[in-house]
């Protein structure tokens, strides 16, 4: 994968000045330190931590947003996921359980189940935070699943902070004219998520100017969900440390 700006060079750092001013040095050795490594790992394997997913439409519904997020989770075995959509389709399960997927389909069926979503979705995330207590939410696209999860942010005594993904295609001058119609709602979704990835086609430098921003992560869009998947984990464990502190 290529690197990030600012990934620092050097794995093996020469500790002298920290053993010569501060009197600091490792007590414990590499074999050790790997067996404990081991332990935590099957630990965190064994009670993974559950990710509340708000996605307006989820599979076998496909756009290249649910393929992204469906191959991104199939790459994150740390991680349970609670996906929490619209149902759309009478034919489809309400409810699905597979592996670490767990699907929550709500509505009747209906065009009209991307409506009542971002309503409907509260009560059921705000169910299952009673037993999961989740540290981090993640919201794909700015749409009704975004704004379920910005109410959700919203409503909560004890904040859940939340990643906003967001898949750019081609600009038409229709999408602009609708964003006109729905800034507030854009603008209480951009406002209430903690961090940002905006995933589409862009050069170099467009990437880096919209990573100046801190809480924005920029990602071409060219198929490489590795890396896509890796770039996810690390905003998921920024958030985590977050949570502990809101």
């Amino acid at each position: 994968m290529p690197g990030r700006v600012g990934d620092p060079q050097r794995r093996c750092p020469d500790i002298a000045r920290a053993k010569q001013l501060l009197g600091w040095e490792p007590r414990i050795g590499f074999v050790e330190g790997l067996e404990k490594t081991i332990v935590d790992f099957q630990s965190r394997l064994a009670h993974r931590p559950h990710v509340l997913v708000f996605s307006t439409a989820y599979l076998p519904m496909k756009g290249p947003a649910e393929e992204a997020t469906s191959e991104v989770i199939a790459r994150l075995p740390g991680y349970e996921f609670d996906i929490i959509t619209a149902r759309f389709d009478t034919k489809v399960t309400a409810e699905t359980h597979a592996g670490r997927v767990h699907i929550y389909r709500l509505g009747q069926g209906t065009a009209l189940d991307k409506f009542l979503l971002p309503f409907r979705a509260v009560v059921k995330a705000r169910q299952l935070n009673k037993t999961h207590r989740y540290q981090v939410a993640w919201a794909i696209m700015a749409s009704y699943g975004a704004l379920a999860a910005a109410f959700f942010s919203l409503l909560m005594r004890r904040r859940v902070p939340f990643l906003l993904s967001v898949f750019e295609g081609d600009i038409e001058e229709k999408m602009l004219t609708r964003g006109k119609m729905l800034a507030p709602m854009y603008r209480l979704i951009f406002q209430r998520a903690n961090r940002w990835q905006v995933i589409g086609k862009m050069s170099e430098m467009q990437r880096l100017w919209l990573e100046d921003e801190r809480k924005v992560q920029a990602i071409p869009e060219n198929g490489n969900f590795d890396l896509l998947a890796k770039r996810t984990k690390e905003m998921f464990q920024e958030l985590e440390i977050l949570s502990t502190r809101l």
